[in-house]
């Protein structure tokens, strides 16, 4: 409605299977605060100066070229804040705060920050082992396989990380663990709240299992009702790892995430978690070889179509 004010933004950022549906759930009680399952609206916007990011009938390259030279960034983020409002102010019902919950914002997180310098942000980790693990079971019979969720895995892993420190210092951001947030809900929550300027309130974390949140895109459980919040999954993430291959992707997987960074921290440490425990309990992992014709052959299948999606994206980029 024209002459309405935005609402407050409130962006939560995670990789995808991190829990972040359920801390939707809970900041999405406060009865100022409107939601949305994934939006994922910012994205063409966020995208579009990024060589690489994708293919388009209208040739993804040569728009990012010709944006370049129309616009510099600083412009480019002020229409993408003008255009996220509008749709905010739309989507909010007249709340004065809006959740966007889209986990492939990470892939473009510091863009995001540029356009929104003044929004709460809430980044969300969890055990990244953990994170795989729930894809492989969630997704696991996607036509494409694991490799579909790569760029979650890494690239957006990168973004949050740099998300990360470009948020260091900010007035309304703040870092929770899923782990944290399951084992004591309502400190957590609480703690969120508070660093993000939102009034807690106990019935947020009490009625939790009666929030629904419908939609094509997103969560499959995020349309299913829980009772209370869960913390058995936090432990259940080596029993999915369930065949060979899928544990050898983990040890690739947590091998990367331990290498040092420009910082010299790894991933790993950033994030609040320990290799040695992770590797324990990988090494723990029971044995046996369910999924694993399926999971190689969907692997298969997914490296061959990815690696012609990015030539083609190769291509765009040289023009």
């Amino acid at each position: 409605m024209p002459g309405t004010p935005a609402p407050r933004l409130i962006f939560l950022l995670s990789l995808p299977r991190a829990g972040s549906t359920l801390l939707q759930r809970v900041l999405g009680g406060h009865p100022e605060v409107a939601t949305s399952p994934e939006p994922w609206a910012l994205l063409p916007m966020l995208s579009a100066r990024v060589r690489g990011a994708g293919s388009a009938v209208y040739d993804h390259g040569t728009a990012v070229t010709a944006i370049e030279q129309f616009v510099d960034d600083e412009a480019w983020a002020s229409a993408t804040r003008a255009a996220g409002d509008a749709l905010y102010v739309s989507a909010a019902n007249g709340k004065r705060w809006f959740l966007d919950k889209t986990p492939r914002y990470a892939l473009f997180a510091e863009r995001l920050i540029e356009a929104y310098p003044d929004a709460a942000y809430v980044i969300l980790w969890r055990n990244p082992l953990a994170v795989l693990a729930s894809i492989f079971h969630t997704w696991g019979k996607d036509p494409l396989g694991i490799e579909r969720h790569r760029v979650d895995l890494y690239d957006g892993l990168l973004g949050l990380l740099a998300a990360k420190r470009r948020l260091e210092g900010h007035g309304s951001a703040v870092e929770v663990r899923y782990e944290d947030l399951v084992s004591s809900p309502e400190q957590h929550a609480r703690r969120v709240c508070d660093a993000i300027g939102l009034e807690f309130g106990t019935d947020m974390i009490g009625a939790v299992g009666g929030r629904r949140l419908e939609g094509a895109v997103g969560d499959p459980t995020g349309q299913r009702e829980f009772s209370e919040v869960d913390a058995s999954p936090v432990e259940r993430w080596p029993e999915r790892l369930c065949n060979p291959y899928r544990r050898a992707f983990a040890r690739e997987y947590l091998s990367w995430l331990d290498a040092p960074r420009d910082d010299g921290e790894s991933a790993l440490e950033t994030m609040g978690y320990d290799v040695l425990e992770l590797e324990q309990k990988l090494g723990a992992a029971p044995g046996g070889w369910s999924k694993w014709g399926g999971d190689r052959a969907r692997a298969s299948r997914g490296r061959r179509e990815l690696r012609a999606r990015d030539a083609l994206y190769e291509r765009e980029a040289e023009r």
